[in-house]
């Protein structure tokens, strides 16, 4: 299992240095930077669950699945497209990587991806549609859910930067907050 902390963006006096592979806190979203390593193995649970019932899950057959809904009768919002994978046999991972691409691995050969490599600086999940997107150093969108790179990994075009989340309540965010652990940094 994964050892690595990461900080989570959050309200002012709620952040959090946790396990990945054990986040499920109750907000609207949550925030990564480039550089700060983690990476999923495929397993049951959610990696991430925000309030809403939306649940970021990375399943054994090799499927990324965003979930709405109770763990008894969850309605998948959308999906990477990869079902089909032994990941209980194989080497799976999720990982979004140090060059800003977002990535799944069977056996070490990629099988999706986001195309923002060399252009991704913040990956941030959310409650609400899009639930996926990567942001570019200038924070603009590049990448939402679904669908390909918006305006491409340079961020040309299309997307703009969407809402800060950060406009209406003070956040802790890993890419400044944060030291290289992903733990906030003391004040």
């Amino acid at each position: 299992m994964l050892a690595k902390t990461l900080c989570l963006l959050l309200p002012m006096g709620l952040a959090l240095a946790s396990p990945v592979t054990k986040l499920a806190k109750r907000y609207p979203y949550a925030t990564w930077t480039a550089g700060q390593y983690w990476d999923i193995q495929a397993a049951g649970p959610p990696f991430v669950g925000l309030d809403n019932g939306i649940g970021f899950y990375f399943q054994t057959d090799g499927n990324f699945v965003v979930y709405h809904g109770s763990s008894i009768a969850p309605n998948a919002v959308w999906n990477s497209d990869t079902a089909g994978h032994d990941c209980q046999n194989a080497n799976c991972e999720l990982t979004f990587q140090g060059d800003g691409n977002f990535v799944i691995y069977v056996n070490g050969g990629a099988v999706w991806n986001t195309g923002t490599a060399g252009a991704g600086h913040r990956l941030e999940f959310r409650n609400v549609e899009p639930y996926i997107t990567i942001y570019n150093s200038d924070d603009r969108a590049i990448y939402s859910t679904p669908g390909p790179p918006v305006g491409g990994p340079g961020g040309g075009g299309g997307g703009g930067g969407g809402e800060d989340p950060c406009d209406s309540v003070p956040c802790v965010v890993c890419e400044s907050d944060c030291d290289d652990q992903g733990d906030p940094s003391p004040e």
